[in-house]
């Protein structure tokens, strides 16, 4: 039986810097929601624009403004937050982002009704500059083999336990600060059971000055470095980030004679990762072609331009965007 509590149940983590264009959408779409036992920890990561400003107009006593005299980072960022929270569930969303209005009723019946989980995410979709379903894998079981390969999870998307760590609060790790998030996953996930709702409860808005868009090589060798760190801790020779054709063929041949593993993961689990990851390597050779030819960014461009009207008229609606009652159509 859990102590009995003085504080709210879940503490929400919004980190930003430099955001007045969006973090009021963001703030309001946490008020709104249909659980309303929760803090609103605001993290001002040493703004220099309107965005400490907008934060403090909002009269809610459930939110708490933090603010780092100057920039520390998204990692040093978070752990404050972390250590600030009050609540027995952490939440994550970013500055740019929505949550659909029953996201945290639906996230804390899970954890509340499943005491060997410790994270709960979504899928996401996303919309701005393109409308699209991300889909991440739903099952622990899927959890599990994915994340030997990239991050099943989408940080904006979470409710994870706070004292998931031995008892105690969970921190990320400033090494991994181009993906902090995966390597925080790793961590929890092996000593935890996850999953994820097959239904978009965050909106994850795409535009020019997201930050993920910058330090795209930097952020995908930090990436290898977690997936080479599972890999060896498994006793197989790591994947490469590029693999050929025959080096993938190779690897899962290892791999499915590997005794840890087989004891670890279902055959049909790991059937059905095996094909993603021959369609995913096809996808980044495709991504790192067009790359090289400037093409992406072209396409980019052309985006931006298409969605600026829709960009406009956002800011003289609610706090909801056109797309947040009914999810955006795949593509």
């Amino acid at each position: 039986m859990d102590k009995v509590r003085s504080g709210p149940l879940v503490s929400v983590l919004l980190p930003v810097r430099d955001g007045q264009q969006f973090v009021a959408n963001a703030i309001s779409s946490v008020l709104h929601q249909s659980f309303q036992d929760f803090e609103l920890i605001v993290l001002n990561d040493g703004s220099t624009d309107g965005t400490l400003e907008i934060c403090q107009q909002f009269q809610d006593s459930r939110i708490r403004v933090i603010s780092n005299s100057e920039c520390q980072g998204i990692v040093r960022t978070l752990n404050r937050g972390i250590a600030a929270a009050a609540g027995k569930y952490i939440a994550r969303i970013d500055s740019d982002d929505i949550a659909v209005e029953s996201r945290f009723e639906k996230q804390v019946a899970f954890l509340e009704s499943h005491s060997d989980y410790g994270l709960i995410g979504s899928w996401m979709a996303t919309f701005g500059e393109r409308q699209k379903m991300w889909k991440f894998p739903i099952s622990n079981d899927d959890i599990q083999l994915s994340i030997l390969f990239n991050n099943p999870f989408g940080h904006p998307s979470v409710m994870f336990r706070r004292n998931w760590d031995n008892g105690l609060p969970g921190y990320y790790d400033e090494e991994f600060a181009l993906a902090e998030d995966f390597e925080y996953w790793v961590r929890l996930a092996a000593v935890w059971r996850c999953e994820n709702f097959s239904e978009p409860l965050t909106l994850y808005r795409i535009h020019p000055s997201q930050a993920t868009k910058f330090d795209t090589q930097a952020r995908d060798q930090c990436v290898q470095r977690i997936v080479t760190r599972q890999h060896e801790a498994l006793g197989l020779n790591p994947l490469p980030l590029f693999p050929s054709a025959q080096a993938e063929k190779d690897w899962w041949r290892e791999f499915t004679s590997n005794e840890a593993a087989l004891r670890k993961f279902p055959t049909a689990t790991i059937r059905r990762r095996r094909r993603i990851t021959q369609v995913s390597r096809v996808r980044k050779i495709m991504v790192a072609v067009l790359s090289a030819s400037g093409f992406i960014p072209l396409a980019r461009e052309i985006r931006r331009v298409r969605e600026s009207l829709r960009e406009k008229t956002l800011r003289n609606l609610a706090w909801l965007p056109p797309t947040a009652g009914k999810a955006p159509e795949e593509s």
